[in-house]
C-alpha cells in the first residue's frame, strides 16, 4: 500500500512529519561535499543547509498527489537585507524518488512557500541545480550546474522551467552578489 503525501508532510506548514531521514548524517555513505560551496559573504545568512524532503506530486491548489517521497540537499542563502536569495538544489545518489530535475517546479514552489516568511519571493530568488558524480551513483558522469528560471503563477506556483548550463563559478558569483546587495554594491 502506497503512503499518501499527508503521511509525510503537514502540507499547511510544509513540515516534515516522517523521522526516516533527518539530515545528511543519517544517510549511510553520504558525506556533505562542501568543495563547491564558495565563501559566504559576511552580509548573508543561511536559511537552510540540509536534506530537503519533497513529494513530487503534493497537493498544490487542491490537486491530488501521488508518487514516492524524495529528498535532495538544499542550501538557501539570503542577503541580510532580504533583497536577494540563492537556492542550490543537489541531487543525492540516495534519492529514492523523482529527480530534482523532474521535480524542479515542485521544489521551487516548496522553497518559496517554506521561506516566504523570511522574504523569499520568485522575483528575488536565483535557483541553481547541481549534480555531482555521486548523484549518478558511479556511472562516470561529471558534475554539472544549471541555472534555472521559472515562470510563476500569481499564487507563487512554479511552471515552465528553463535550464541554462552553468558553473560553480557562476554559483559563487551569485553568492558574492548577495553580500554586495547587502553592502549597497548591487
Amino acid at each position: 500500500m502506497q503512503a499518501e503525501p499527508e503521511d509525510f508532510f503537514n502540507l499547511d506548514k510544509f513540515e516534515k512529519v516522517s523521522d526516516d531521514i533527518l539530515s545528511l548524517d543519517d544517510i549511510p555513505g553520504i558525506t556533505p561535499n562542501t568543495d563547491y560551496w564558495p565563501e559566504q559573504p559576511d552580509a548573508t545568512r543561511v536559511l537552510y543547509n540540509d536534506i530537503f524532503h519533497f513529494h513530487p506530486h503534493i497537493k498544490i491548489n487542491g490537486q491530488p498527489g501521488s508518487g514516492l517521497l524524495a529528498h535532495c540537499h538544499l542550501r538557501v542563502l539570503q542577503s541580510n537585507d532580504k533583497s536577494r536569495a540563492v537556492s542550490l538544489v543537489t541531487e543525492l545518489g540516495s534519492n529514492p524518488g523523482q529527480s530534482v530535475t523532474n521535480a524542479a517546479e515542485t521544489i521551487a514552489t516548496l522553497i518559496i512557500e517554506q521561506f516566504s516568511k523570511d522574504g523569499l519571493t520568485p522575483e528575488n530568488t536565483t535557483f541553481f541545480e547541481r549534480y555531482t558524480s555521486a548523484s549518478y551513483k558511479g556511472r562516470g558522469r561529471e558534475e554539472n550546474f544549471d541555472l534555472i528560471k521559472f515562470s510563476w503563477h500569481a499564487n507563487n506556483i512554479a511552471y515552465e522551467v528553463d535550464w541554462k548550463s552553468s558553473t560553480n563559478e557562476a554559483y559563487a558569483q551569485a553568492i558574492k552578489a548577495l553580500g554586495d546587495s547587502s553592502n549597497g554594491k548591487a
